[in-house]
Parts: structure tokens; sequence; C-alpha cells
């Protein structure tokens, strides 16, 4: 029987969905049954993303080269002579770890790793400080430098203490989290100076960080009250019955420094003041402390992972260079 071919112009949006047949052989064998169904979804832009379209607009081009361009010669290779250390968002997090004339030092034991007030990273640096040295941290542990709470890049940041009688472990916390503490005052002690401070150094000029304070005495609400460059007061005491706490926008000084000064917790006549620890965020100057390939950690365009992103990745995005996958450009390989 004769057949009639019929021309339709569809309407069609984005996201529509056209089914139809399509016979191989032409016409003169539409009786056949040799049909296939076919199925286009219509789209006005790139459905998957080529490997090198970094920004997703379906090219890979200057623009994509400009992304990649912003990682040039970087590295995270702790050998590497010529490797600058990146710089990197996150958080510092330290524990106190104290402990008196008749405790053994505990570092490793006493240092847990849990969440903190700044997010959900669970990296802690265990700062040991004995009660026959007061005022000098013996020990970082895991060391040899405090880590970022990825615990795998050096945050270049060091920690000196002034004003403290001694550290102490309070054996009744309930867990292992801050549950040593530095102590700035203890009755019959002298001199009779309960505020300690705290100097940050190794952080960038002029950039701002987030301050969060530990006080607590293994759940004794005993703490201090907090000031950092002049942010503040935080009040970390046991009138308040508040443990810990944030200071927002602390601003790092010309020298890289933040000096936390921690006034007494007035409880009648005592005047404890009782730091547990601290979690500094912000943006940090970090250098690995190891490969990044033993830590399967690499640069985003370091694409073949030789802890560098230079000509060897470039080579890489070379190859799909002006890859398109736009099914609206004609020019376009579809």
């Amino acid at each position: 029987d004769p057949v009639t071919f019929l021309t339709t112009t569809l309407s069609v949006t984005t996201g529509d969905t056209i089914d139809f047949m399509v016979g191989p052989h032409g016409p003169e064998n539409l009786g056949g049954t040799d049909w296939n169904a076919v199925s286009i979804t219509i789209s006005d832009s790139c459905t998957t993303q080529l490997p090198m379209d970094f920004n997703w607009d379906c090219y890979v081009n200057l623009e994509d080269l400009a992304i990649m361009a912003g990682d040039w010669l970087t590295c995270n290779d702790p050998q590497g002579p010529n490797c600058t250390p990146p710089i990197v968002p996150t958080v510092l997090r330290v524990d106190f770890n104290g402990y008196y004339s008749y405790n053994e030092p505990n570092n490793a034991l006493w240092t847990y790793e849990g969440p903190g007030l700044l997010g959900s990273g669970t990296f802690w640096n265990g700062l040991e400080v004995s009660y026959l040295t007061p005022n000098t941290i013996s020990a970082i542990y895991p060391g040899p430098g405090l880590l970022l709470d990825d615990g795998v890049t050096d945050s270049g940041i060091t920690i000196t203490l002034a004003g403290n009688e001694y550290g102490d472990r309070a054996d009744s916390s309930p867990d292992k989290l801050l549950a040593d503490y530095l102590l700035g005052y203890h009755p019959g002690m002298m001199p009779p100076d309960p505020n300690i401070i705290i100097t940050i150094s190794g952080l960038i000029p002029g950039n701002s960080y987030r301050l969060a304070g530990y006080g607590d005495n293994a759940g004794g609400n005993v703490g201090g009250i907090w000031t950092a460059n002049g942010v503040g007061p935080l009040d970390l005491t046991a009138e308040t019955g508040t443990d810990n706490g944030i200071l927002e926008n602390v601003i790092a000084d010309e020298k890289g420094q933040i000096v936390v000064e921690i006034a007494e917790d007035p409880i009648g006549n005592l005047h404890y003041t009782v730091v547990n620890g601290l979690e500094l965020e912000g943006t940090f100057t970090a250098t690995p402390v190891r490969s990044c390939q033993s830590n399967d950690v690499y640069e985003e365009f370091d694409f073949n992972e030789d802890c560098y992103v230079n000509l060897g990745d470039f080579a890489d995005f070379a190859q799909s260079w002006l890859d398109c996958n736009n099914p609206i450009d004609l020019s376009c390989e579809q």
C-alpha cells in the first residue's frame, strides 16, 4: 500500500524527551521488522562534564586554563626545595596536656580525637606542660610541629605560655578530650598571679580568625575570662556555668601573633584560672609534613599525582584542549 510521509514541526523545551522509530533500510522496506527505538532529550547545555572542563561550561578553553593557572607550580612535597607552602583555610586544635609531679607524661594516652566548637574536624594537638616547668611546652603529640585538623599538614604555628603555676591531669573527667588543664593560680603558691597568657605566633598578619576557648576543670565549671588582641571578654567562669565559647574576628597583629589573656575565675578566695584548650579557625601557611603520595593527598590540578602542578599536568590538560560537548554548537563534536 502507498505510504504517506508527514513532516511535523515540534515545539520543545529543555528537558523534553522525543521518542521515535528509525528504520535502517529506507522507505522501501517499511514493512520489515528491523526497527530501532530512539529517545532524544532536549538540553541547552552539556549533561556530562569533560575531564578538563573545570568551570563546566561545555568547553575546554582559555577559561579552564586560567583556573588551572591559579594553581600553577604549587606543590605539597615536603622534600621539594622550591615547594611553596600552601595557604589553606582550616582549624588548629590544641589540647593542653598538663601533668602533676606524681603523674607520668601522658600525651599520647590523654590526647583525644573528637569534635570541637569550630566544625567537625577531629584532629587535636596535645601540648604537654608539667608541674616542674609550668610555662614550657615540653612535648607536642604527635609532633614535632602543630598539625592542622586534617592531621597531615604542619600549621607553622608556635605557642608560648606565661602566668601558669602548673599543669595537672584531671582523672575524673568523663573523656580524654580536654581532661588535663593549665592552672593560673593555686592557693598558697606565690606569686598569686591568676592570669594566663597564651601567645600564638606564625599567623598571617592582618588576617581574621575565630578563637574557641575551653575552660572547665573536669566538669567543675572553672575557667577564666578570655580576651584576644582586644576582642572580648569571653566569660567562661563558674558564675556563668559556661565551659567554652567563641571569640569572633580576632585579627592577627603585624607580627602575625594573637595574644590571649585569660583573667581569673573569682571563686570565693581561690582565684583560679583554668585553661584546657583552644581552637583557631582561619587561613594558615601549611607545610606538608609527609609525602602527598604516602598520604594520598594531592593538589586539585596535580593530574599525574607527582605532588607538583607543572608541565606534566599541563600536558594532560592539553590532550583535551578545545574539546566540547555543547549540543547547540554545530561546530562541536557530538
